[in-house]
């Protein structure tokens, strides 16, 4: 079982970048290495989501 990845753990901050940039979670899966299951989880989990063409974030802890 791997590891849980954390809010400001750099490969999930990677996957929120390249996710608000236009990536889907499938391509999301194959440049960072999370699967797309796992990241629309990580997604939910921390309110991150596309609002039409506008990308929004809910938790912005950075």
């Amino acid at each position: 079982m791997e590891r849980k990845l954390l809010w400001n753990d750099p490969k999930l901050q990677h996957a929120f970048e390249l996710f608000m940039a236009g990536h889907s979670d499938k391509d999301v899966e194959k440049l960072v290495g999370i699967n797309a299951r796992t990241f629309r989880r990580y997604r939910d989990k921390y309110g991150i989501f596309r609002e039409k063409n506008t990308f929004r974030c809910l938790l912005m802890l950075v």
